[in-house]
């Protein structure tokens, strides 16, 4: 870190923003986030300006701040490496006789898909498209690049939704029927992806790295029996049901999901485990802060990367998926929180291929998921 001969607080030199044209480092205060379910990573940034704090004569010059960067374009870079690229949403300004202070927040340019609608002169349907096709097209006019890592599934013979749908939902809706995530990439980017699809930069442990840690164990969303109902997606399709029980819950305590069903899509069965599953990872929330923004092995600590927890105060030492990642610079220091869950909780409907493997050999582990006509 170093520190302004202006006010004497502590600014830091890895973080590096682009705005305008213009390059600004010295920040007292930084937080860059990135979720798993909150889609499009966030910044905020405190800019200390010390010779415009002494150069500050007028109100004329603090508008000229404001004009500087509300909805320009933003590159944002930790140790020369980008991590955010979107655009400033909001800026403030906070000025004293001695000190001049900017504040910077805005989103990556996935931001865009959140607020906007996805056609605002139609189509409303597809026919014949793959989901990746279908988040293509709709992120094509924000000019937002999409890609996949794996396979994304069989097309759709049809796909609608509603005219008010912001770009988001209709990704959103596509994925969650081809059992993908959509997620930023925080640099301009959405990557359809599955849960814990790259490692953690090294291994989280209390007492070496970790500097504080939450743990919670949380039962009010898991239940005892998970019931999918639909009805197969033809004409006069047959209605169907399924089940999967959590052993872990003892009282009984019913949930009934609302699906629909295609012949080359998973089954009302994989729908109703999928949701066990899901329950029973989001149940466990581990928070820590940790020292630095990067890991034993040189990387940054990103969403979706799996870790390997070590906490003997719990007898935990397992690998868990990190939900949520907040880069932080301030008078603590240099520090990352991240959010872990259980690995189950972004997981993923089985391919229709391992389905079929499984037909003659029974599932392992407590869920249990059994489809029959209504």
């Amino acid at each position: 870190m170093n520190e302004s001969a202006d006010s004497q607080q502590q600014v830091t030199p890895r973080v590096s923003l682009e705005l305008a044209g213009q390059v600004f480092t010295d920040f007292i205060r930084v937080e860059i986030s990135r979720a798993l379910n909150q889609t499009s990573g966030s910044f905020r940034l405190d800019l200390h300006d010390g010779q415009r704090a002494k150069a500050l004569t007028s109100s004329a010059q603090a508008k000229a701040v404001y004009d500087l960067g509300v909805g320009h374009p933003v590159t944002l870079k930790i140790d020369k490496e980008p991590v955010l690229i979107g655009f400033v949403d909001a800026l403030s300004t906070r000025a004293s006789a001695a000190s001049f202070e900017v504040s910077i927040v805005g989103r990556d340019a996935v931001g865009d898909l959140i607020d906007c609608a996805a056609a605002p002169n139609g189509p409303y349907e597809y026919l014949g498209l793959t989901a990746l096709d279908i988040a293509r097209q709709v992120a094509a006019p924000f000019k937002i690049e999409v890609s996949a890592i794996g396979d994304v599934g069989p097309a759709f013979e049809r796909f609608a939704f509603e005219v008010e749908s912001t770009a988001f939902e209709v990704i959103e809706k596509a994925c969650h029927a081809r059992a993908l995530l959509a997620l930023s990439d925080g640099v301009g980017g959405l990557v359809l992806t599955r849960g814990g699809s790259d490692s953690a930069p090294g291994i989280l442990e209390l007492g070496v790295n970790l500097i504080e840690v939450d743990a919670t164990e949380d039962f009010s969303q898991r239940f005892s029996d998970y019931t999918a109902k639909g009805q197969a997606e033809k004409k006069n399709g047959k209605s169907l049901s399924a089940s999967s029980k959590d052993p872990s819950v003892r009282r009984y305590r019913p949930k009934v999901i609302a699906s629909r069903t295609e012949p080359t899509g998973p089954t009302i069965a994989d729908q109703a485990t999928w949701a066990n599953r899901i329950a029973q990872g989001q149940s466990l929330k581990y928070s820590v802060t940790v020292q630095d923004w990067r890991g034993p092995k040189g990387g940054l600590w990103k969403p979706n990367q799996l870790a390997t927890v070590r906490d003997r105060t719990l007898a935990l030492d397992a690998d868990l998926l990190i939900e949520q990642v907040a880069y932080r610079f301030d008078l603590n220091g240099t520090t990352t929180a991240l959010t872990l869950v259980g690995p189950q909780a972004y997981d993923l409907l089985p391919e229709e291929e391992h389905r079929k493997k499984k037909k003659t050999k029974k599932p392992e582990g407590p869920l249990d998921g059994e489809a029959f006509p209504l």
